[in-house]
């Protein structure tokens, strides 16, 4: 099924609109079903609004899942009406469930402080890198490697036998390949993105800090 609503204006709308829950959101994945059903409210009795129901999917960790539940639990109407805010205004869903997908809690590797320093200095946006949701870290660290590799019309090479061919110039560019579309707004950009799942993704972070921290360290030939 495809996406029922844009992700990202859904997070971003997330995010201005609650910015307490903005740890929860960078850490979560959103997904959204149609519950094939329309809105109810309830003042005693069961009423149709013209509205669609629509489920939120979230996927992310155990640890942060539980942090979700734990508020769903407390107050459910109140998340209903956060998601629901968030939607696209033409969309006519309102929120009714949430459903959630564990993932495993695999930690990325961690940037020194320097590092960091100079991909939040990349950033178009007041907002660290650490911060970002993992579809804006794929696209930060796409820019980052292109600037570190880029002089002019030229691109640096490393030396494949420094890092065993286990990491090598054709490894770099397939992955700035498969990142690509995270840079892209357009509508096969995010039909690509949608074919990875969020545990792909994550190695995808992974590995693309790997490569920031390789570069960091390469005697780059141009």
């Amino acid at each position: 099924m495809s996406e029922l609503q844009n992700k990202e204006a859904f997070v971003q709308n997330l995010k201005i609109n609650n910015p307490d829950l903005n740890d929860l959101v960078s850490k979560t994945e959103f997904h959204f079903k149609d519950s094939g059903k329309f809105a109810y409210y309830c003042d005693g009795m069961n009423h149709a609004w013209n509205q669609k129901g629509l489920i939120v999917i979230i996927e992310t960790t155990q640890t942060t899942i539980q942090k979700w539940k734990n508020m769903w639990k407390n107050s459910s109407q109140y998340l209903k009406s956060v998601f629901t805010d968030a939607l696209d205004v033409e969309s006519m869903y309102d929120v009714v469930d949430l459903n959630f997908k564990i993932v495993s809690d695999n930690e990325a590797l961690e940037l020194s402080d320097d590092l960091l320093d100079m991909i939040n200095e990349i950033s178009t946006r007041d907002a660290l890198f650490t911060s970002r949701t993992v579809d804006e870290k794929l696209e930060l660290l796409n820019d980052t490697i292109e600037r570190m590799l880029k002089k002019g019309k030229k691109f640096a090479k490393i030396n494949d036998d420094d890092y065993f061919h286990l990491l090598t110039n054709e490894n770099i560019k397939k992955y700035r390949k498969q990142t690509q579309p995270f840079r892209h707004a357009s509508l096969k950009a995010l039909e690509e993105r949608k074919a990875i799942n969020l545990q792909q993704k994550k190695f995808l972070v992974n590995y693309g800090i790997l490569v920031v921290m390789a570069l960091s360290k390469s005697n780059l030939q141009f």
